[in-house]
């Protein structure tokens, strides 16, 4: 079975609110400056947040 690459909100909210203390709104600001618009949702390349939940910065943010 194939890994998931894009994830949804309801998939992502939980992970960022508790990683980086951010409510609803927060995450909905993060999705629409990191994520991807296909058609009228909203989605999270997996590598992002993978990259934030082990680095604690985002893919390619410059130490």
């Amino acid at each position: 079975m194939r890994e998931k690459k894009l994830l949804t909100f309801n998939e992502v909210a939980p992970i960022l609110a508790e990683h980086l203390g951010l409510g609803r709104d927060g995450v909905r600001r993060f999705m629409r400056k990191y994520g991807v618009r296909v058609g009228r949702k909203l989605y999270l390349h997996s590598s992002i947040l993978e990259g934030l939940l082990e680095r604690g910065r985002l893919p390619r943010e410059e130490a």
